[in-house]
C-alpha cells in the first residue's frame, strides 16, 4: 500500500524539547520517526513505495513514490523549518495527488506529522468538507507532536475529529485518539515517556498497520513468496494457481476482498546475507557470498505471472489455503500511467459463489474442447503430407 508522509515544517516545529540539547526540536524529533518507520519497511521486506511532502505555505515535493528508503532518509535529513503552514491546503493537495494515482482503486495511507498549532485556525468543520470532490480510498493518519494533555492540541482536537470523521465510511459519534477507525487514527504520545521515544513507538505501529504479509505463491513445479496487501483475512499462506478461465466469465463476479500484490524481496542477497550473517557467523563474507551465487535462482513468478496476464484476456484462477478451506480467488493487473499493478481478488468462501458456474472445483476443458485437442495430438499425416515428405526425400 503506497502511503503519502506530510512533514510540517512550519517554525514552531523548531520549538526545543530539551534544554540540555539544542538540536532536540519537534522538527529533529519527526525526521528521526520518519527515518525508523523507512528502516522499519526496509527491514520488514514490504516495499512499500513512499512519497515525502513538506507542508508550509505551499506544498514542497521531496520525492516521487519510491522505494528507495536510503534516498528517503538522506532527503528527509536536510529538511529545516521555512515559514508557517497551511495545513488545509496541504491535505487538499494531498488527497489530489492520491486521487491522480488512485484511479484503480490503490489505496493509500497520509500520514500528517505536526504540532498542531497549525490546526487552530481552522475551527469550523464545514471548511474540510472534501468529500464531494474526492473519491480516492485512503487511511489518514494524524501523529502529534506534544502530549493529549497540552492545552494547544485541546484546541486542535475538534478540528482533526472532524476531518477523520469525514474520512470514515461507518461516521462514529464520537471520535476518540488513539483508536482505530476505518479512516485512519489521531495518534497522540503516551504521556508517561519522552516524546521522542513515544513518536518512535507510533511510527512502529503504523508501520505495522500497513506492512504486508508474505504468502506462497505456486503454479505448476514454480513457487516464490509475494507480499499481499492488505494480509488476508483467513488463515492461508499459500495460493495455488489451478489454471485460468477468461476474463469476461469472472470480472462482473462480486468479491470479499481485493489486495495489491509484489514480489518479496526475501531471496535477495541483502536479505541472505542479513539472516546467513547471524545464522552463520563463522562465515566470512566472501564465504557467505560464494554460498548465495551456489544457490538456485528463480526467477519472481509474480513477475513472471503479471506478464501472462497483461493482455487481461485470460486470468489465473487459484485456490487460496488448503483444498479443504474451499477458499477462491484470482490474480489480475492494472495500468496506473506506464506501470502495470497486480491485484489478488478474493471470493467469499466456497466454490459456488458465483452463480453461472456452478462449481469451480469443477472447472475444465467443454467436452468438444478437450476431445479437439486430443484429435489435433493424434491427427494422421494427410496425403499432402505425404507427397510433401516425398518431394522432400527427393531432393
Amino acid at each position: 500500500m503506497p502511503t503519502v508522509v506530510l512533514l510540517d515544517v512550519s517554525l514552531s516545529m523548531s520549538k526545543k524539547i530539551d534544554a540540555n540539547s539544542p538540536r532536540s526540536t519537534l522538527l529533529s524529533v519527526a525526521q528521526n520517526g520518519i527515518k525508523n518507520f523507512l528502516d522499519f519497511l526496509k527491514h520488514s521486506n514490504s516495499l512499500e513505495p513512499v512519497i515525502l511532502m513538506l507542508v508550509s505555505r505551499s506544498i514542497i515535493f521531496l520525492s516521487k513514490l519510491t522505494r528507495d528508503y536510503e534516498f528517503l532518509k538522506n532527503a528527509i535529513s536536510k529538511v529545516y523549518t521555512i515559514d508557517k503552514s497551511e495545513p488545509y491546503y496541504a491535505l487538499l493537495e494531498a488527497i489530489k495527488y492520491i486521487e491522480l494515482h488512485a484511479n484503480n482503486d490503490l489505496e493509500f495511507n497520509l500520514i500528517y506529522v505536526s504540532d498542531v498549532h497549525s490546526m487552530q485556525k481552522y475551527l469550523i468543520p464545514s471548511q474540510f468538507d472534501y468529500e464531494k470532490s474526492f473519491k480516492a480510498k485512503f487511511t489518514l493518519h494524524f501523529l502529534c507532536l506534544c502530549h493529549g494533555n497540552e492545552v494547544q492540541f485541546q484546541k486542535s482536537l475538534p478540528v482533526y475529529q472532524s476531518i477523520l470523521r469525514k474520512n470514515c465510511s461507518l461516521k462514529p459519534f464520537k471520535i476518540n485518539i488513539n483508536e482505530h477507525y476505518d479512516g485512519g487514527r489521531i495518534w497522540v504520545p503516551d504521556h508517561s515517556i519522552p516524546l521522542a521515544a513515544g513518536v518512535n513507538t507510533i511510527f512502529n505501529e503504523i508501520g505495522q498497520l500497513i506492512n504486508s504479509c508474505i504468502v506462497e505463491l505456486v503454479c505448476g513445479r514454480l513457487a516464490s513468496d509475494m507480499n499481499i496487501y492488505p494480509p488476508l483475512k483467513i488463515d492461508a499462506k499459500r495460493i495455488e494457481v489451478v489454471g485460468f478461465i477468461s476474463l469476461k466469465d469472472i470480472e462482473h463476479a462480486g468479491y470479499l476482498s481485493k489486495h495489491s500484490v509484489n514480489s518479496s524481496s526475501r531471496n535477495d542477497w541483502k536479505f541472505f546475507k542479513q539472516t546467513a550473517s547471524i545464522l552463520l557467523d563463522d562465515l566470512s563474507e566472501k564465504e557467505i557470498k560464494e554460498l548465495f551465487l551456489s544457490q538456485p535462482q528463480q526467477p519472481s513468478l509474480v513477475c513472471l505471472l503479471g506478464e501472462t496476464i497483461k493482455s487481461e484476456t485470460i486470468v489465473p484462477l487459484c485456490r487460496v489455503g488448503s483444498s479443504d478451506l474451499n477458499w477462491f480467488g484470482y490474480f489480475r493487473t492494472h495500468l496506473d500511467g506506464e506501470k502495470n499493478y497486480m491485484f489478488f481478488y478474493l471470493f467469499e468462501q466456497g466454490s459456488d459463489v458465483i452463480p453461472w458456474i456452478s462449481d469451480l472445483n469443477e472447472l475444465s476443458l467443454e467436452d468438444n474442447e478437450a476431445e479437439n485437442i486430443q484429435r489435433s495430438k493424434l491427427k494422421p499425416r494427410s496425403e499432402t503430407d505425404n507427397e510433401t515428405g516425398d518431394e522432400m526425400e527427393t531432393e
